[in-house]
């Protein structure tokens, strides 16, 4: 997901997935910033005393399961059981 949703969910904070909550910065990477020393940055959503905030860090920073990107989830359903009209989850 791009930092427009980052910008949205801050505007309207209610929608935020309280599981962000809890020392995770969640990234968005569609959308790639420059800093003033020409380092490409993502900008994150955090949670930190009682509120979210927003910060950026370097691409080439340590990801991992605290540092999760936002990316949309899609549904795989086999094509052999939609046909027989069973799904797959």
């Amino acid at each position: 997901m791009n930092a427009c949703l980052l910008d949205f969910l801050l505007a309207n904070k209610a929608l935020i997935p309280s599981i962000w909550k809890g020392g995770r910065y969640v990234y968005f990477p569609a959308t790639k910033y420059r800093d003033s020393d020409g380092a490409l940055c993502l900008r994150c959503l955090y949670w930190n005393d009682g509120q979210w905030n927003w910060n950026y860090n370097w691409l080439d920073n340590h990801w991992d399961d605290q540092n999760p990107a936002a990316i949309l989830a899609s549904l795989f359903i086999s094509h052999s059981a939609y046909r027989r009209g069973r799904f797959v989850f």
